[in-house]
């Protein structure tokens, strides 16, 4: 019975993947992050996280793509100018009542061009389903003079394509 269930499991989730995959995923997405502040007292997260903001040169204008409900964000905001972006507004609320500017946006479409000193991504790349859109966003809001791409995900199997992105330093000029 449990092989058959199983194997029902399998099916079902292969055909939800396909056919609704911005749906489920959004959603699975959204119960994983509801419970953000579990991994942000986690401590090789915070101190993996602290190595990365290391890398933010002070007063700098910053993007936090995926800021969820602002806890990073509002670290960083300490020594810089920062606006967080998400994809919940219930989690861009907790953001602002933080103090944080805070926008709703999808990270498969970053509307900001040449605005920002260095963008920062933690733990939120290996999310997207379009990744290389998401980089191609990234680089277009950071200044035409050049600008920092910070980028902290995890190393596991499931991110060889996005390491295969991050291997260019401009993204791909349209003709």
């Amino acid at each position: 019975m449990n092989f058959v269930f199983g194997k029902l499991f399998h099916i079902f989730s292969q055909l939800r993947t396909r056919f609704f995959p911005s749906l489920w995923i959004k959603k699975e997405q959204y119960l994983y992050e509801k419970d953000i502040e579990i991994m942000h007292a986690h401590k090789g997260y915070s101190n993996f996280s602290k190595i990365l903001r290391s890398f933010i040169p002070k007063g700098a204008k910053v993007l936090d793509v995926g800021c969820n409900k602002g806890l990073e964000t509002k670290i960083i905001a300490e020594k810089n100018e920062v606006v967080g972006i998400d994809l919940y507004p219930d989690f861009i609320e907790v953001a602002k009542s933080r103090n944080i500017n805070a926008q709703v946006m999808d990270f498969h479409n970053i509307t900001f061009v040449e605005e920002f000193d260095c963008v920062y991504l933690n733990n939120v790349l290996e999310h997207a389903q379009f990744p290389a859109k998401v980089i191609e966003g990234c680089f277009r809001a950071l200044k035409k003079r050049g600008g920092i791409l910070i980028v902290g995900m995890p190393l596991d199997g499931n991110s060889l394509k996005i390491r295969t992105l991050l291997t260019f330093t401009e993204p791909k000029k349209k003709m």
